[in-house]
C-alpha cells in the first residue's frame, strides 16, 4: 500500500513496531509451561507495540486464555476471527 501525499498529515511522527507470526498447533491444547519451541517463537515479543498471531487448527477459547495469561495484560485483545474446520 502506498501512502498518498495528503495522508502524511495523519501519520506524521507515529512510529510503531509490529510482530506478525503464525503457528500451526495441530489441534493441541495450549502448553501448561513454555517449552523451548514456544519460548523461541515468542522471544522478545514484549518489545513490540502491536502483535498479530495467527493460529491454525486450534480451539480459540483455550488459546486466547493462554495468550492473555502469558502476556500478563501487557497487550489487549483487539479481534478474533475464526474459520470453520476444513
Amino acid at each position: 500500500m502506498q501512502i498518498k501525499a495528503n495522508d502524511q498529515q495523519y501519520i506524521k511522527g507515529l512510529n510503531f513496531s509490529v510482530y506478525v507470526t503464525t503457528w500451526n498447533v495441530g489441534f493441541a491444547e495450549p502448553p501448561t509451561n513454555l517449552t523451548e519451541t514456544s519460548k523461541n517463537f515468542l522471544f522478545g515479543i514484549d518489545q513490540y507495540h502491536l502483535v498479530a498471531i495467527g493460529l491454525q487448527e486450534c480451539k480459540p477459547n483455550s488459546w486466547i486464555e493462554f495468550f492473555q495469561t502469558l502476556f500478563n495484560k501487557k497487550f489487549c485483545l483487539l479481534n478474533v476471527i475464526t474459520m470453520w474446520r476444513v
